[in-house]
């Protein structure tokens, strides 16, 4: 019974820890812009915080039990019937049912609800931990070049986070509004170019500083220079934005993401909290938050309205920015 109980303590140990990722979410700019926008615009806070609970839910909704070690988890001298209790109350406290069935008892909702957030988090872990048993192949996309392999690992870094995938969410539905015709609003592609630069601001403001200790002692041993890899990194940030501002008015992402990236060099180069997979990124401070995104809708409204002969003095800006980074990142 003892095992029993330091085990029930760890599970809601790391239960409390993967929740608090998301209970922090006001660090994120675009989860600060919603929770903004909920007191001044409701209806768009509504339809915004909607695409978020799209991700939120499934992500939180996971089987508390992959938070466990699982080869030490088997190795616990439990018996059946207890290792049985253990895993269904296990379920409980998932962050989700445990919500679910508050409101089934407040709002008198039916407790079928409850039938596949108990179930399906289970069969969904155990199918995870079948492809990860399965002999992986050799990855067959390789980027030739010195900085290939460190563009694909920002790549990879960047789509282990909520933050691109939000953006996507966005772009698809901006994009089925405008196909189906659901109705004209003007400026939207504006607003939306806006908005999904904003989902991948927190990221621009990351590129260093939510690194782990291991990736930042990696990062020292490579035999590069400061503003090369804040360039490789701003290369791979552009290719998951540019793909989804393309289709609304690119000219006001273009703009917006190269002022977001030029401040972002400078809070990469703060401390932040540290990355957690398929978790939104928070950056360094709320301060950093503002700096970057006054200026970002700035930039993509004035490009939107004088053209793009506004983009040379922000590219220059943005060069500056990687130089002066990179030297201060070289300095350390």
């Amino acid at each position: 019974m003892a095992s029993v109980l330091l085990l029930l303590g760890a599970l809601l140990r790391e239960v409390r820890r993967e929740s608090e990722g998301f209970l922090a979410f006001g660090r994120n700019h675009f989860g600060a812009f919603a929770l903004l926008l909920l007191v001044v615009a409701p209806p768009a806070a509504a339809a915004l915080q909607s695409l978020l609970l799209v991700l939120v839910v499934p992500a939180l909704g996971r089987d508390p039990l992959h938070l466990l070690p699982q080869d030490r988890y088997r190795l616990l001298p439990l018996s059946r019937s207890l290792r049985i209790a253990f895993e269904v109350f296990a379920r409980f406290l998932n962050p989700v049912v445990c919500a679910t069935l508050v409101l089934v008892l407040l709002l008198g909702w039916s407790p079928v609800w409850l039938v596949p957030l108990l179930l399906l988090p289970p069969v969904f872990e155990g199918w995870i931990r079948r492809m990860r048993r399965e002999k992986r192949r050799p990855s067959r996309i390789a980027v030739p070049g010195r900085f290939g392999p460190l563009y694909l690992q920002g790549l990879k870094s960047d789509l282990r986070n909520l933050d691109p995938y939000l953006g996507i969410l966005l772009s698809v539905w901006a994009l089925g509004y405008r196909i189906w015709g659901l109705g004209s609003i003007p400026g939207m592609g504006m607003g939306v170019s806006l908005l999904l630069v904003l989902c991948f601001g927190t990221q621009a403001q990351c590129l260093l500083g939510a690194e782990s200790s291991g990736g930042a002692l990696r990062s020292k041993l490579l035999p590069l220079r400061g503003w090369q890899w804040f360039l490789v990194r701003d290369v791979a940030w552009l290719t998951l934005l540019v793909p989804l501002v393309a289709p609304h008015d690119w000219r006001v992402g273009l703009g917006a993401a190269f002022v977001a990236l030029t401040v972002g060099h400078g809070a990469s180069l703060q401390s932040a909290p540290p990355k957690r997979s398929w978790h939104f990124l928070q950056g360094p401070s709320h301060a950093w938050a503002a700096l970057q995104t006054i200026p970002m809708a700035a930039a993509g409204i004035a490009m939107h309205h004088y053209g793009l002969w506004l983009f040379l003095p922000i590219a220059v800006l943005w060069g500056v920015s990687l130089v002066w980074c990179g030297a201060r990142l070289d300095a350390r």
